[in-house]
Formats: structure tokens, C-alpha cells, sequence
């Protein structure tokens, strides 16, 4: 890998660890007032988000770098 596929890599990596933190921080935080269904909210449910969080953050990146498959000189 060269050097923006890896600042592209870490970013994606960042911005899933900042959603996936915050979709926690809020769903505990909402626990203490509203009790959620365990059914509904169980981390059978909210690992696919990360995945997703991930493949959302390597989008970002690579439009930020304007970044596509082609070999850049």
C-alpha cells in the first residue's frame, strides 16, 4: 500500500471508532432513561453498524483524496 491508501485507511479506521463510540455513548446514555428492548438493541445488532460506520468513513476518505484504483504517478 502507499502512503494515501494508508491516510486513507487510518481515516475510515477514525471516523467508524468516532461513530461506533458516540452510537454507544448514546444508546447507554438513552438506557438510563428509556428502557430499550434488549432485542432490539443487543450487539447482534449494533456490530453490522461498525462495518458499516468503516465502509462509510473509507468513502469519505477516498473522496476527500479524490482517490480511485488507477495508478498514480
Amino acid at each position: 500500500m502507499d502512503e494515501v491508501q494508508i491516510k486513507i485507511q487510518m481515516e475510515a479506521i477514525v471516523i467508524a471508532f468516532s461513530l461506533g463510540l458516540m452510537l454507544l455513548m448514546t444508546l447507554g446514555l438513552l438506557d438510563l432513561f428509556i428502557t430499550l428492548n434488549k432485542e432490539d438493541w443487543s450487539y447482534r445488532h449494533i456490530v453490522p453498524l461498525f462495518a458499516t460506520f468503516y465502509f462509510t468513513g473509507l468513502y469519505i476518505s477516498k473522496r476527500k483524496y479524490h482517490y480511485d484504483h488507477e495508478k498514480h504517478d
